[in-house]
């Protein structure tokens, strides 16, 4: 399909762009209760993981990737965004980096809040991860993990990088 790159492009950034906004309203302080308990982490956890993703695979994929972190304000004028369009493009191995860095966040949210970053399942709630069964803290910082090492080694663009750049 021609428009295949140009989809994916597109998904990925509407993933970017979903956590960014989270994130953003999370540090504006937004609180998240389920009855009692302030689920906030939860959702901070899974913006962060979400945003490493999003990076990640935009860099498997493309050269140059938008990597616009939550502290970066988007401007209202389409001038300043056309300029933080252009300035926000990243080679893929910084992309790369970004992203490593969101899903070590979200671990080490995750380990500071072990009671709290726990997954319903999809029969339990439609947010999230969408699994059958419940994810739990564990699972979670083991999901993250894995998808660090997956960016590493997909990431790896020739032989050589395979062999200097993947920390086997």
């Amino acid at each position: 399909c021609q428009h295949g790159p140009r989809d994916y492009w597109s998904r990925i950034q509407r993933v970017s762009s979903i956590a960014y906004d989270g994130l953003v309203v999370l540090n504006e302080g937004m609180v998240l209760r389920e009855g009692t308990v302030d689920v906030t982490p939860r959702a901070r956890a899974f913006a962060k993981f979400m945003q490493g993703w999003a990076w990640g695979y935009a860099a498997i994929i493309f050269d140059k990737v938008n990597v616009v972190p939550e502290s970066v304000s988007i401007p209202a004028d389409p001038d300043a965004l056309a300029e933080l369009n252009e300035s926000s493009l990243v080679s893929y191995e910084e992309a790369i980096e970004a992203a490593i860095r969101s899903l070590e966040e979200a671990i080490a949210i995750a380990r500071a809040n072990p009671n709290v970053v726990q997954f319903p399942s999809a029969a339990e709630s439609a947010l999230w991860f969408g699994t059958f069964a419940p994810v739990t803290n564990a699972q979670f910082i083991q999901w993250a993990n894995t998808l660090a090492a997956r960016l590493l080694v997909l990431s790896a663009r020739s032989p050589q990088d395979r062999t200097s750049k993947v920390n086997w």
